[in-house]
């Protein structure tokens, strides 16, 4: 009997861990920050300049230098023209080097997208920031120039970097009737967006008069943060700001009646990635008052006059 009562304990805590385990990463998984795609280089594409992978270009590569990482998507623009091959798999992938091994790609068939926005997506890369990396266009199939599809470039409106091709082998910086290229493109970065906000200060006060409260938040990558503040009577203070990471911002308010209220605020970094709601019950059941010692007699003594007190309001 013994034995058979120890074997339900053990099998009792074994149980009970697990769950515990469970929860832990319930909890954990919940914590985690959201995140967005934000924009770090753009360069505008023209409609009337386009480059298609044919017989003679092989291929396609842009320069660009990250200004933030890790790189989580290229986007570029597409034309189709006539009735180009079906099947295509066009590949984007980023490199260090024009001959390099690919650091990380992505490919799309032909048949999963139209004219327009392409977005080819990675799993976030880290990149060195400020270093040259090239975003390269390959495909499958080779096209003809009329029947094809073609992706939109720009006249040397890029700073940071230059079109090039792969003609013959050898990789060739595009320029035509003495103008340099650029491809039209946009990359993005993963933005975390910062943590939950803490609200410091009372649970309750008095109408009419201002009460002071402390907000905070830290952003995971340590970017400055816009808060959104509501004070639960219709006033709202948004995205005020911006402020550092981690630092504490005192804000007052006062509410005109006594009632109970609910304060919620949310942060969002300079980027644009926005963090959940906290919030804070608090209630303001007396209103502003002269400080009388007849006033304070009755507040010391509730049993006594209960009907004045209760047209005085207290």
């Amino acid at each position: 009997m013994k034995k058979k009562i120890v074997g339900i304990l053990v099998m009792t805590l074994l149980i009970a861990t697990a769950y515990s385990s469970l929860g832990l990463e319930e909890n954990i998984s919940s914590s985690l920050n959201s995140s967005i795609d934000a924009v770090d280089q753009h360069n505008p594409s023209s409609s009337e300049q386009m480059c298609c992978i044919d017989i003679i270009d092989n291929a396609f590569a842009q320069a660009f230098i990250p200004a933030h990482t890790p790189l989580s998507k290229v986007q570029l623009i597409s034309r189709i023209a006539g009735t180009p091959p079906e099947h295509i798999n066009f590949t984007v992938s980023i490199r260090d080097a024009l001959d390099g091994d690919d650091i990380v790609s992505s490919t799309i068939n032909s048949d999963d997208f139209e004219a327009g926005k392409v977005d080819f997506v990675f799993s976030d890369t880290e990149l060195m920031i400020g270093m040259t990396y090239y975003i390269v266009i390959t495909a499958d199939k080779i096209e003809t120039g009329d029947d094809g599809h073609w992706w939109r470039t720009s006249l040397d409106t890029y700073e940071n970097g230059e079109l090039w091709v792969l003609n013959g082998g050898q990789w060739q910086i595009v320029y035509y009737y003495e103008r340099f290229f650029d491809l039209g493109f946009t990359t993005y970065w993963r933005d975390y967006a910062p943590d939950d906000c803490g609200i410091d200060g009372p649970t309750d006060g008095k109408a009419q008069e201002f009460t002071y409260y402390n907000f905070c938040t830290n952003d995971p990558e340590g970017h400055d943060v816009r808060y959104y503040i509501e004070w639960g009577d219709g006033i709202e203070f948004k995205w005020i700001g911006p402020y550092e990471s981690d630092e504490i911002v005192e804000k007052g308010h006062s509410w005109a009646s006594k009632d109970n209220y609910t304060i919620r605020v949310k942060a969002k970094d300079v980027y644009g990635a926005e963090g959940e709601w906290t919030e804070l019950e608090v209630s303001m059941p007396k209103t502003k008052k002269a400080n009388t010692p007849f006033l304070t007699f009755l507040e010391n003594h509730p049993r006594l006059f209960p009907l004045l007190r209760q047209i005085l309001g207290l």
